[in-house]
């Protein structure tokens, strides 16, 4: 899946966008994996313990897991996929901007200056 908009979505938030391309490509990479990587946990855990096991015998031990043969698959197995993802991206999203914002306030108080 390609989250560029969601990504750019949360950037534009949290005015990151005018940093150096480096540092900006290396952040959306982060946050494409961890966005990613939560979807699959959250639908997951709505898969019966059968599905479950399916899934790991699937998709475990792949050192190139597809992206889209996972959604397939859970969309396959999880007839509210759709409206799971679509909570899950809204949760996610205040997540990534509330955890940006305490890291930055963080960084701009003076006791951690201090240190």
């Amino acid at each position: 899946m390609n989250y560029d908009q969601f990504i750019d979505e949360i950037l534009t938030e949290l005015k990151l966008t005018d940093l150096d391309t480096e540092t900006l490509s290396a952040l959306k990479v982060s946050l494409q994996e961890r966005i990613e990587a939560r979807l699959i946990e959250e639908t997951i855990k709505n898969l019966t313990p059968e599905q479950q096991q399916e899934f790991q015998v699937k998709f475990a031990g792949q050192e190139e897991t597809n992206p889209t043969e996972i959604v397939n698959f859970l969309a396959e197995k999880l007839p509210d996929f759709m409206t799971l993802m679509a909570e899950s991206i809204v949760a996610i999203k205040q997540e990534i901007i509330t955890d940006m914002k305490n890291i930055d306030q963080s960084l701009a108080s003076p006791e951690s200056n201090q240190q």
